[in-house]
């Protein structure tokens, strides 16, 4: 600043003793307002001199829309603001390119340059809606032909879920040819902080719903918010009790519930609950594991802050195939201690390796 003339260091109120003729007429539209004036006294109206830098104008500017602002009086604003345009060069940079675009070619009303701005600022958009139209096409194609997939299991919960081991434990042990793994991130009651992936988390639950899944893999805090989309799994346990060994079934856990718990969980507040006697009958609806090693074995890592980590197995009850679903959980529990295993094994080898190579 130290190459401003007085004139430029003057206070903010010298915009004010500007002559009322270099003012442009009061309520006109700022583009109106820029082009009845000249850089003169655009710059008069700035309170600079003709010899202002770009620096100085800018900083002027600043200084008065500040003022102006404070004291809510839009029409200095006003006059600042096109009188800015025009010292900038803005006003004559938009009006020369508003020259060329109307004497340019136009493709659907739009210049090219007019599409290229357009674009800059819109192609996110643009990538949304095709990425939802990808998405809703493989949805539908999925609902309607159940996508050919001769295992579909769906994990719901607030978790980080890799499914590169349950998608190669389906193919390799369990045989399947195509296997669909895939999950939904959600914080279902809202008590903890969302993220990208938790605020669409409860519209892809829904989504993966829909295609009739044989497993949903759930997190002990989110599964009661499912009940009426899982079915009963009292039979299935006291199948496993005599068919896992007893120390196997110890690390299983079965979840009970009510659907009087259930619709008293999710109704609204005040409203009114309708009870009927099946509605209190307890049942086995998922059946719960929480060794962490297992869990992260399986590919899953808890999100949630205040809840400790745990997985609930459960069958869905539009699943076309009960035993196919009974077998995959059979499995998984059948060889927990063995994946786990490997897990470890494996994670220590990694790091042994790294430490080799440092």
């Amino acid at each position: 600043m130290n190459n401003l003339s007085d004139k430029q260091k003057q206070p903010a109120e010298a915009a004010s003793e500007v002559p009322a003729a270099v003012i442009p007429a009061e309520n006109s539209d700022l583009s109106n307002q820029s082009e009845k004036m000249d850089r003169s006294s655009a710059l008069a109206i700035l309170g600079l001199d003709e010899k202002a830098n770009a620096y100085a104008i800018d900083n002027r500017f600043w200084q008065l829309t500040k003022r102006y602002r404070a004291e809510k009086n839009d029409d200095k604003l006003k006059s600042v603001t096109a009188a800015y345009e025009v010292a900038s060069g803005r006003a004559a940079k938009r009006q020369a390119e508003q020259v060329v675009d109307n004497k340019g070619k136009k493709v659907f009303g739009k210049s090219m340059r007019q599409w290229r701005v357009y674009f800059y600022y819109t192609w996110w958009k643009i990538l949304a809606i095709l990425l939802c139209v990808l998405l809703g096409g493989s949805l539908i194609y999925q609902v309607i032909t159940g996508g050919n997939y001769d295992i579909k299991v769906v994990s719901i919960g607030h978790f980080a879920m890799d499914n590169t081991f349950l998608t190669n434990y389906s193919t390799d042990k369990l045989g399947y040819k195509k296997p669909y793994i895939t999950s939904a991130d959600l914080v279902i009651d809202g008590s903890e902080a969302q993220n990208n992936a938790t605020i669409y988390g409860a519209a892809a639950a829904a989504s993966f719903l829909s295609i009739e899944p044989d497993v949903i893999i759930f997190d002990n805090k989110t599964m009661p918010y499912y009940l009426p989309t899982i079915t009963s799994l009292d039979s299935f346990y006291a199948y496993l009790q005599e068919n896992l060994p007893k120390v196997l079934l110890d690390q299983v856990t079965p979840v009970k519930s009510t659907m009087k718990q259930y619709k008293e969980l999710t109704a609204e507040e005040g409203e009114e609950v309708l009870i009927s006697p099946d509605d209190e009958n307890e049942q086995i609806y998922g059946l719960n594991i929480s060794s962490p090693e297992l869990i992260h074995a399986l590919g899953y890592t808890n999100e949630w802050i205040s809840e400790k980590d745990s997985l609930v197995f459960t069958i869905c009850a539009s699943t076309a195939d009960m035993t196919r679903a009974e077998g995959f959980i059979m499995s998984i529990l059948k060889n927990q201690n063995i994946i786990a295993q490997e897990y470890e094994t494996a994670n220590s080898s990694d790091v042994r390796s790294t430490s080799a190579a440092s």
